[in-house]
């Protein structure tokens, strides 16, 4: 769920220590941005959202791309699933009330297991993934997109879109991924961008770059984008959240780029927000076997001490 983060760390053109990036990194968790600035990358992570996005623009059912990972003998049973979300949604009228308990769907056979099991952790990292990918494709699109004001008769297009994040005060563009309906409108191009994020998270930092934002090689929108928050969880839609003025979003930016560079680079996330380590590039560094690593531990040593321990 944090998919553009790790993508920008891992972006060529991003240098290694880049101030805004190691900002925005230290406020998802600092033991990560320490990970970074040390010469680390996040290792392969999965984020079935954002894969069935980006499958998704490629054209083609869900079906064929199942079969593109080894799954053709899994569609009976993901058409299944679709079934049972649509039936579950229209016998319980709250949001998303296929991510409860109560749902029946969504879980293996034992046989379906033996089947495809190696197939699912090689590209998707688990079952849940699997069928979130699934989900996303066959629900979470729509609903993002029919939430974003973007109807079915309108001329669309979702695609990945390509930003650079610019504050001349933290040097260079930071290259940003990020996910946008494009709508032609007789000769104008409106620009629903929407900003994936975690439920019940907040979002401080990106609504605020992505309005100060350009398009890929620094040119101009064609029009302004409209932002949109789109619950990673739940489908549903809202406007960003205006958490911080503009003075204040820049100082906290500044602030936290200084402190970026020399620490300390506690496991914050590891101690707060366990749900967040899951999915983070750099889990295996610190977090193993839900319990925290010696090295994550030891995340107020000193620099060198932490780095050679993490080659």
């Amino acid at each position: 769920m944090y998919a553009d983060l790790f993508l920008a760390l891992l972006e060529h053109r991003n240098p290694r220590k880049h101030p805004l990036l190691s900002a925005m990194l230290y406020e998802f968790c600092p033991q990560a941005a320490f990970f970074w600035r040390s010469g680390l990358d996040p290792h392969e992570f999965h984020d079935p959202v954002w894969m069935a996005m980006q499958d998704y623009t490629f054209g083609g059912s869900l079906v064929d791309q199942l079969g593109m990972y080894g799954l053709d003998d899994f569609s009976e049973t993901a058409r299944q699933y679709i079934t049972d979300i649509q039936d579950f949604r229209a016998t319980n009228l709250v949001r998303a009330p296929e991510t409860s308990a109560l749902f029946p769907g969504g879980r293996p056979t034992a046989e379906e297991k033996r089947n495809f099991t190696q197939a699912v952790e090689k590209h998707f990292g688990e079952w849940d993934n699997l069928y979130a990918y699934i989900r996303t494709w066959a629900f979470l699109i729509g609903d993002w997109r029919l939430r974003s004001g973007v109807t079915n008769d309108r001329n669309y297009a979702l695609r990945k879109t390509h930003l650079a994040f610019v504050l001349p005060e933290l040097g260079e563009p930071v290259y940003w991924q990020a996910w946008a309906w494009w709508v032609k409108i007789e000769h104008n191009t409106n620009i629903h961008l929407g900003l994936l994020t975690p439920d019940g998270l907040r979002d401080p930092f990106r609504p605020w770059l992505t309005r100060m934002s350009s398009l890929e090689g620094i040119s101009a929108w064609p029009s302004t984008p409209i932002l949109h928050r789109l619950n990673y969880h739940t489908g549903e839609v809202s406007d960003p959240e205006n958490l911080l003025t503009d003075g204040q979003a820049r100082s906290m930016l500044l602030k936290l780029a200084t402190i970026a560079e020399s620490g300390p680079y506690p496991p914050l996330n590891l101690l707060r927000h366990p749900a967040a380590c899951q999915v983070c590039g750099f889990r295996k560094f610190c977090y193993n076997d839900e319990r925290p690593t010696d090295l994550a531990l030891r995340g107020l040593e000193d620099v060198p001490t932490w780095q050679n321990d993490a080659r």
